[in-house]
């Protein structure tokens, strides 16, 4: 709450945002973030994988509240690319989408592909196992009353991308079920 607290009241001090519209990164609920994750799980954003949202729905309600106040329309999520075999993956999703939509913010969805479903840039490929499990993620996050945009991000450099990687993929081929809007 305090990191929270500090941006209410730098945003205070300075006037509220000019800027129409403006977000925020949330990463983990403020009064619940342990070293316990990063022990455990490594990196944050998978407590939206394994934790269960559910026993921090106060935290995040009251760090929503504190980001509206603030003066911010939407809350960047950053999550992985992880799908049904996660039993609080897709329910951790829906509350975030609620509680969102609650405080009336809206939600970026940052997607980190990592590996588990192979190599990072293979989204890049039509029909494979993680362009596949990509499609699948983001028609569902559209359909979300929250959602502001999706946002695809890799954490590969173009150097360790083979070549034929770029020269013949096109992500953009299986999508036109996305709404323009959300591409």
């Amino acid at each position: 709450m305090a990191v929270l607290s500090l941006i209410k009241t730098t945003v205070s001090a300075v006037g509220l945002m000019n800027t129409s519209y403006s977000g925020i990164v949330y990463i983990l609920p403020s009064g619940n973030s342990t070293p316990f994750w990063a022990k455990t799980y490594g990196d944050r954003i998978f407590f939206y994988v394994y934790a269960n949202l559910t026993l921090y729905e106060n935290s995040i309600n009251r760090d929503f509240k504190v980001i509206r106040d603030a003066g911010y329309n939407f809350v960047v999520i950053v999550i992985p690319l992880a799908d049904h075999n996660y039993p609080y993956y897709y329910p951790n999703i829906n509350l975030i989408n609620r509680l969102a939509s609650e405080n009336h913010l809206k939600v970026m969805w940052a997607i980190f592909l990592k590996w588990y479903f192979g190599p990072e840039w293979d989204y890049l490929h039509v029909n494979s196992t993680v362009y596949n499990k990509l499609v699948e993620l983001l028609s569902y996050l559209v359909t979300l009353n929250s959602t502001y945009r999706v946002a695809v991000w890799y954490g590969w450099t173009p150097p360790s991308v083979p070549l034929n990687t770029w020269c013949n993929c096109n992500i953009a081929k299986g999508l036109p079920r996305l709404p323009t809007t959300q591409r």
